[in-house]
């Protein structure tokens, strides 16, 4: 039986050091050791089948960003909106009356 850790006392590189090397340890070969769900490898399976096939697609690192940016600002939106179901709300220090339009 090994002596109990206390972690407190172990420098934090150290620490990052001691967890790369547990997360090399257990994720090598996950597959076989039960690890990754088979669900996961099945789905990991069927992109690189995709990608074989030449049925994915890829985008542009700046046009997958735009689109991101442009999600991210219609979420933002949708949440304000969704908020204003509510006969006021209050955005800090100020209340606004529901029928307020953007």
């Amino acid at each position: 039986m090994t002596a109990p850790i206390d972690y407190n006392e172990i420098p934090m590189q150290e620490k990052f050091i001691i967890m790369e090397e547990l997360w090399e340890n257990m994720s090598h070969k996950a597959e076989n050791n039960g690890f990754t769900p088979d669900w996961h490898l099945d789905v990991l399976a069927n992109r690189e089948d995709s990608i074989k096939n030449s049925k994915s697609n890829f985008s542009d690192l700046e046009i997958a960003k735009e689109r991101l940016q442009k999600l991210t600002y219609l979420s933002m939106l949708f949440e304000f909106r969704i908020c204003r179901t509510s006969p006021i709300v209050s955005l800090g220090e100020k209340s606004w009356d529901s029928n307020f339009v953007v």
